[in-house]
């Protein structure tokens, strides 16, 4: 389901603005500085304010990711989760913030809804059953309860961005609104891609990576999203069922140097056409790639 939300909006909005995360997209408040014009500095002090409540709490599937996306009026659920001073901090964050919510949402809820009647169309049902057999062959997921996944689709800019599956256990978000439509498989790729975090590597393969590097959490999200990068939004079941080009010039990640794309591309490759789930052979192929990464290079996670 492609959902467009006022509110998930607003506070993706309002979080990223605020600097909170190191996962908060700059080029993003450049660009809305350059349209809505610099913050006054009282907006930098509430911004401020709404960063220190923020930072307390997990990075995703919080009340505030809860509240904002799922709830018609997420008021009610942030004031249940916080204390009185808390919650005006972020109540006065959002208020000081309204008025230039509402200039972008309106510049940009057109191309949204673009891309939720264009999404809707390319929800191909059996496309779907065809990768999630494979994904469940693949991480060994015997799970089968049809589950409806709420698709968020919020603001960006030009540059090719990504989404997330930080809300809950059913929902991702994509930023889309000032994607070209000629990028709807690359989108539909990420969206697979968070998919596979949500749905399908938890019960079998990250408990199995856990057991091989226990404690070694850097080690451990390495392998859980090179693994999920192998297979999309440009690796090899994209290029199956997307026809999305896997070319070796292009990285398949940001903190991945392309020089190690062949490798990966070629040991998950050979698990899919072997039909064979991954297994700690796999898993230990992948660690051979992250010891050969330089120090600048391992010390990233990926994320």
């Amino acid at each position: 389901k492609f959902i467009i939300s006022k509110w998930g909006n607003f506070y993706f909005f309002v979080q990223n603005l605020s600097n909170w995360h190191f996962s908060c997209r700059q080029n993003y408040n450049l660009l809305w500085e350059k349209e809505l014009g610099k913050l006054s500095p009282e907006e930098k002090r509430v911004l401020e304010d709404f960063k220190k409540v923020r930072s307390r709490f997990p990075s995703g599937k919080t009340f505030f990711e809860q509240s904002f996306f799922t709830k018609k009026d997420p008021w009610k659920n942030i004031k249940k989760n916080l204390s009185s001073q808390d919650y005006k901090t972020i109540e006065k964050t959002f208020l000081m913030l309204n008025d230039r919510f509402q200039i972008l949402y309106k510049q940009d809820y057109p191309s949204v809804k673009i891309w939720q009647e264009n999404l809707k169309k390319r929800n191909n049902e059996l496309l779907s059953k065809k990768i999630t057999k494979i994904l469940r062959l693949l991480y060994n997921t015997h799970n089968k309860t049809k589950k409806i996944i709420n698709v968020y689709l919020l603001f960006s800019s030009i540059d090719p961005r990504g989404g997330g599956a930080n809300i809950d256990e059913k929902s991702i978000s994509i930023e889309v609104s000032r994607q070209p439509l000629a990028l709807i498989d690359y989108m539909i790729g990420i969206i697979w891609h968070e998919v596979i975090h949500l749905c399908f590597d938890k019960e079998y393969f990250l408990p199995l990576v856990q057991k091989k590097f226990p404690e070694d959490w850097k080690t451990i999200s390495l392998i859980k999203e090179m693994t999920a990068i192998s297979l999309f939004p440009k690796g090899i079941l994209a290029n199956k069922f997307l026809k999305i080009n896997t070319s070796q010039k292009e990285t398949l990640h940001l903190k991945l140097p392309v020089k190690y794309n062949r490798q990966l591309l070629s040991i998950t490759d050979s698990y899919v056409k072997q039909q064979k789930p991954f297994d700690e052979k796999y898993i230990d192929q992948l660690y051979t790639i992250i010891s050969n990464l330089n120090k600048k290079e391992k010390c990233c996670t990926l994320e």
